[in-house]
């Protein structure tokens, strides 16, 4: 006897549930110090394809040293990255760490302050043509004085303005660093205020900055965090950052915010910068490139399993669409070898299928030729970014909401109580609209379900959703056109 729809359903959301709660009962084993090895290594065989496991485990100071050099060689980046920064972790894992193929975990190695100073010296001098590495070196107060006064010689000003912070930095060298008054207002400011510079100079250059020596530059920018202005604060600081991300080497910007702009400021990004981006430590960059299209579907599988439930969600949303484009990628790909070779077309339609090769015809994806240094030039397929510059919709807003086409419209919020508080409105006037959301929603029978809405023309319709999300990606399309993405934003209390 063939069980009805809805128990199939119900069946699934209860076997979910109870896989969600095995794995958060094992994931405190793998996080609590007191665990027996016994325990920990019990955990770390689930934990092979559970990176909800694999993190709080590498974080685990008390894991025994083999998982540690497991883990810390050969498990993805942002679990190898927890190894980096596991208080006990051994010097010789730390070592082979130094040389890590992903900056990400050369940068969690270089930030961990109980680092072997051995193992943080391999890593300034083997990333010394690495910014974005020697940034969070630079801020480590374990780093020795000779590295410090190397780190205030460099070449950028960002790595030059954090070693300037550091309380072992030579004063002579931060005397060289001030020299003339020619630098940022950030980097003479990190230099005066350092206790270590000699009090003339301090004097002179505080007063060179009250006195407006240094024009239209802000002093307290942060290059680690990015607050202030690194550039003219007479201009727009979304246009600092825009310009900066279309210079052809922006995916190794030391600044987490330029990486973070390059999605919403080029129509298309290389696939090998998408691959780093995509490994970023900073969640701001993971979360521009997660929704994506064309990302390698290696890289779409980590996002889909990152920490970030934001990056995990828009990831997921675009799974779909990029299972399609690797597709037709590799069709390609078949169709180009199978034509250098001399093989006859209609032999791989019979072999492979008609649907494979049209989909390769057909495929989007702007292939490039050889070149390096610009994107145009580049010898890589390109991710479409355009989707990724999308308007973002806050609930809690009276009156505010996103125009659709044929005078429709969208908004969003939140019921002051009740068990399902997060909703969405969507007006259909003139064309019909079909509607997708990333996150489970309410059915008209109450059930939660996930899957597309079709509004009919001068009907409304509202959406309800579970509690939890705090930024969900609505999908509308209307009749006839191109799909809209909107990220609703929900957040705990009306802003």
């Amino acid at each position: 006897m063939r069980l009805p729809s809805w128990a199939i359903r119900a069946s699934a959301r209860s076997a979910d549930r109870a896989q969600d709660t095995e794995i958060e009962s094992l994931a405190a084993i793998a996080a609590d110090p007191a665990s027996s090895n016994r325990a920990l290594w019990r955990v770390a065989r689930r934990a092979i394809r559970k990176p909800a496991l694999a993190r709080p485990l590498a974080a685990n100071p008390a894991l025994p040293r083999p998982l540690m050099w497991y883990l810390g060689r050969y498990a993805r980046w942002d679990v190898a990255a927890a190894i980096a920064r596991n208080p006990s972790c051994p010097r010789r894992i730390h070592a082979w760490q130094a040389n890590h193929s992903h900056w990400s975990v050369r940068a969690a190695l270089a930030s961990n302050t109980l680092v072997d100073r051995r193992a943080l010296r391999m890593v300034v001098i083997r990333s010394h043509a690495e910014p974005r590495v020697l940034l969070y070196a630079a801020a480590n107060p374990v780093l020795d004085p000779d590295l410090v006064a190397d780190l205030l010689a460099h070449r950028n000003l960002c790595v030059r303005a954090v070693a300037a912070r550091h309380p072992a930095a030579p004063p002579d060298q931060l005397r060289r660093v001030t020299e003339g008054l020619t630098a940022p207002a950030w980097v003479l400011r990190a230099a005066a205020a350092n206790p270590s510079c000699p009090p003339d100079v301090s004097d002179q250059v505080l007063t060179w900055i009250a006195l407006g020596g240094p024009g239209s530059s802000d002093p307290m920018f942060d290059p680690l965090e990015c607050t202030g202005h690194p550039g003219d604060t007479e201009g727009a600081l979304e246009v600092w950052y825009a310009v900066e991300a279309r210079s052809p080497r922006a995916y190794e910007h030391p600044l987490w915010r330029v990486r973070a702009s390059i999605a919403q400021a080029n129509a298309t990004v290389p696939i090998e910068q998408c691959r780093a981006l995509c490994r970023d430590p900073r969640v701001e960059v993971r979360r521009s490139v997660a929704g994506l299209v064309g990302i390698p579907m290696r890289n779409v599988r980590e996002l889909i399993s990152d920490a970030d439930p934001v990056v995990a969600n828009r990831a997921a949303f675009r799974l779909e669409d990029n299972i399609k484009r690797a597709h037709s990628r590799t069709g390609k790909t078949v169709v180009l070898l199978a034509l250098r070779l001399g093989i006859p077309v209609a032999l791989l339609v019979g072999v492979i299928g008609p649907q494979f090769l049209s989909s390769a015809e057909h495929s989007t994806i702007p292939v490039v030729r050889s070149g390096a240094g610009h994107p145009e030039r580049s010898g890589a397929y390109l991710c479409n970014t355009s989707d990724s510059v999308r308007p973002r919709l806050r609930a809690g807003h009276p009156g505010r909401r996103r125009d659709l086409p044929g005078n429709g419209w969208l908004a969003c919020g939140r019921w002051p109580g009740g068990r399902h508080r997060a909703f969405i409105v969507v007006t259909a006037s003139q064309l019909a609209l079909t509607v997708k959301v990333s996150a489970m929603e309410i059915s008209g029978k109450r059930r939660l379900v996930r899957g597309r809405r079709v509004i009919s023309t001068g009907r409304r319709e509202w959406i309800a959703l579970p509690n939890g999300p705090t930024e969900v990606v609505a999908s509308i399309t209307p009749d006839g056109g191109r799909a809209i993405l909107v990220d609703l934003i929900f957040p705990d209390s009306a802003q």
